[in-house]
């Protein structure tokens, strides 16, 4: 059970760091150097927050040793 919970965790984190790093190569390749910075800037919030909140979820696991 520890073990499945483990594994189950360790993907989570692996899918949210690559989703990461996906949403900021889109976001950097998507960037228009007309754009408006608080634009660029609004929209990097946006995906620290999504990423804060998954990361929030991930801590909130059981880890092996603890109940």
């Amino acid at each position: 059970m520890l073990s499945s919970i483990r594994d189950c965790t360790r993907r989570v984190r692996t899918n949210t760091h690559a989703l990461h790093r996906f949403l900021l190569e889109e976001f950097l390749l998507s960037m228009d150097p007309k754009r408006v910075l608080r634009e660029d800037n609004a929209t990097m919030d946006s995906i620290s927050q999504v990423v804060e909140k998954m990361n929030s979820q991930i801590s909130s696991l059981p880890f092996e040793g603890t109940q």
